[in-house]
């Protein structure tokens, strides 16, 4: 006899904080990267500005170049939080997010 599987329906929203993706796409592939590293590229952005908003949900601002990733599927990423801040009080943050095949299974 067959047991019927319980269904779950979720909704998840999405925001792409990427603007002109195939721009940058294109300067990619005109830089040599292959197709598929660039895909790579987008989506490992992609992913690391979600878990961003999920940690920062109040808003976030990536400092000046305070957004770094190797071969190796690590971001390191300067922030400060929140939109409204005080340059003064400011310490800034630091995060060290990783990108891997099983992060990206899960988003």
């Amino acid at each position: 006899m067959n047991k019927k599987k319980e269904v779950q329906t979720l909704k998840i929203s999405t925001e792409s904080v990427l603007c002109n993706p195939e721009d940058f796409f294109q300067d990619m592939l005109n830089d040599g990267v292959s197709i598929h590293d660039a895909i790579m590229q987008i989506v490992s952005d992609e992913l690391v500005h979600a878990k961003l908003q999920n940690e920062f949900p109040d808003g976030y601002e990536i400092l000046e170049d305070g957004w770094e990733n190797n071969s190796d599927g690590e971001y390191v990423v300067q922030l400060t939080e929140g939109w409204d801040h005080d340059d003064e009080d400011d310490d800034g943050l630091e995060r060290k997010l990783i990108t891997s095949d099983e992060d990206m299974a899960h988003a």
